[in-house]
């Protein structure tokens, strides 16, 4: 039904407004989505505007499959250009942030797509934790891993990974892909959207 009604929206040539809970009708029909929040507009633009730059935490989480997983923190350090981030687990990560309205022990979120994360040997990254669930898909498979801290991550890996039930592995965040979002879930921006 989905490939239909994108034909039916090519072939029209005209401006149609469908109203859907699937993300994944909103991401492949449209050519803008408008994000609501119980009644509120959280956010506006193209499916991937909104996947890449999401403007809160409500609008990360409903955007992706899988979903985009999320790991608390406080703030330890901030520069001019970058936020450090100790995670539950003990682990830092430093991210590229326009910290501006960020202190030293202000409550975070960092959240990672899951093809944002690699699986590394534990002795290569802080993030650790233990291989969980893994779904395999022929293409891809998904890995569900519990951290140190007790979050659990999706990570995508390659069709023919292979991985048992709690094997300990380590996880190398993609820094420059994540996001980073204050107490309130607004999205922190990075620098290089700022100068944009």
């Amino acid at each position: 039904m989905r490939l239909e009604l994108a034909r039916l929206h090519h072939d029209l040539n005209a401006t149609m407004i469908y109203v859907t809970h699937d993300q994944v009708e909103a991401m492949t029909l449209a050519d803008k989505v408008v994000v609501l929040n119980q009644g509120r507009i959280e956010q506006v633009g193209t499916p991937l505007e909104l996947y890449r730059n999401p403007a809160n935490r409500f609008v990360a989480g409903f955007l992706g499959m899988p979903k985009m997983s999320f790991l608390p923190g406080n703030v330890t350090a901030i520069d001019a250009s970058s936020v450090t981030v100790e995670l539950i687990s003990g682990a830092s990560v430093t991210l590229p942030a326009a910290s501006e309205h960020l202190r030293k022990g202000s409550a975070v979120t960092v959240g990672v797509r899951p093809e944002n994360i690699d699986v590394v040997e534990p002795s290569e990254s802080a993030l650790t934790g233990y291989m969980d669930i893994a779904e395999s898909l022929g293409s891809d498979t998904y890995c569900y891993v519990k951290t140190d801290g007790q979050e659990t991550l999706t990570v995508r890996m390659p069709g023919n990974f292979a991985c048992n039930y709690g094997d300990r592995i380590g996880l190398r965040l993609h820094v420059d892909e994540c996001h980073l979002f204050d107490e309130q879930g607004n999205a922190v921006q990075k620098p290089s959207r700022m100068a944009a």
